[in-house]
């Protein structure tokens, strides 16, 4: 009967399981125009990030997300025209995480590597914007710290690459059904 106050406080060998996941972040977008008669006149926004996912180990977890990048400002490259409209990105995703550190998910202070594919779209808020996607489908990457504030809570900083002209640095929340 002693040792359970003392189990319940110890940290949990149970890195597995649901989480749930919501960031807030800076995001850098620089649309590619293949024709010339486009420049980007705003590459900074704000944005957000849903997630959800499995941990299949101490080490190892699965996401899906769905991140909204902001826009960026599309303008002419004749100087007489201006300023055309935004550009819009929200992503779709499904992607790995890989926690390298001994105890991984279980460390207080945790780094983690992530990477998967990721669907684009995008949308222009002007018809002078005739805007051809390069790809919808591609590949994601990033890095991130986690610091865990309470059993089934983590703090995350994150920088993610959604593709070379998609770029988010973000503060989040985890929660873990499982103490982490």
């Amino acid at each position: 009967a002693l040792l359970l106050p003392a189990m319940l406080l110890a940290p949990s060998a149970r890195a597995d399981g649901l989480y749930l996941g919501a960031d807030l972040g800076l995001t850098h977008l620089k649309p590619r125009d293949s024709s010339g008669f486009y420049q980007v006149d705003d590459t900074s926004d704000s944005g957000y990030r849903l997630s959800v996912g499995h941990a299949f180990s101490k080490r190892w977890a699965a996401e899906g997300f769905y991140v909204d990048l902001g826009k960026a400002g599309i303008a002419s490259r004749n100087g007489n025209i201006g300023h055309l409209g935004h550009l819009r990105y929200r992503d779709f995703g499904v992607g790995g995480e890989w926690t390298p550190l001994l105890q991984g998910r279980n460390e207080r202070l945790r780094l983690a590597l992530k990477g998967g594919l990721v669907v684009t779209t995008n949308r222009a808020d002007s018809p002078s914007i005739d805007y051809d996607k390069v790809h919808n489908v591609g590949f994601y990457f990033g890095v991130g710290a986690g610091l865990r504030l309470m059993p089934h809570w983590t703090l995350v900083a994150e920088a993610v690459s959604y593709d070379k002209d998609e770029r988010m640095l973000g503060l989040g929340v985890r929660w873990s059904r499982n103490a982490e």
